[in-house]
């Protein structure tokens, strides 16, 4: 009798509405994918209601968290350290085989680092890297290329 193999573990990681559009379209993509070739896989993410529809299990809801401006985003602030905190811990419970990050580098960057850090050995992909234009620095590029094995675009090369 052989032994049932275990699914694949995928985790994203998002922060915004943004995000979480294309969270849910790389989702079902995935689910089209592992299904014509008959793998089976599972996707955790922290994200929001779309990544939910599409079949992901959404552990944390950051889109409700998201604010354009610093003024506006101090209210979250806690409230999303205390989630990236629960998020963490679920990633050292439940270490997945592979870590998407998602275009938002408030949230991103931090759990990519985390991975890094704590689970070294788990693949990192940072699928649309956030877009840095007026506020670019150095190190933030810096920042997803530390995280990354591999960049991904959503647009053809």
């Amino acid at each position: 009798m052989s032994e049932k193999k275990r699914p694949i573990q995928i985790f994203i990681h998002t922060g915004e509405v943004s995000g979480d559009l294309q969270g849910g379209l790389l989702i079902e993509a995935l689910n089209r994918q592992a299904q014509e070739r008959s793998l089976e896989i599972e996707i955790t993410a922290v994200g929001g209601q779309r990544m939910d529809d599409a079949g992901a299990r959404v552990i944390a809801n950051t889109v409700r968290l998201s604010a354009i401006g610093i003024f506006e985003a101090l209210p979250y602030y806690i409230k999303g350290r205390s989630l990236q905190k629960k998020v963490n811990q679920y990633l050292l419970q439940h270490p997945p085989d592979l870590m998407v990050l998602l275009d938002y580098m408030g949230g991103t960057i931090p759990a990519g680092k985390f991975i890094r850090q704590h689970l070294p050995n788990t693949p990192i992909v940072y699928y649309i890297a956030p877009q840095q234009w007026v506020f670019a620095t150095q190190r933030d590029t810096q920042n997803v290329l530390d995280v990354s094995d591999k960049l991904r675009a959503s647009f053809p090369a």
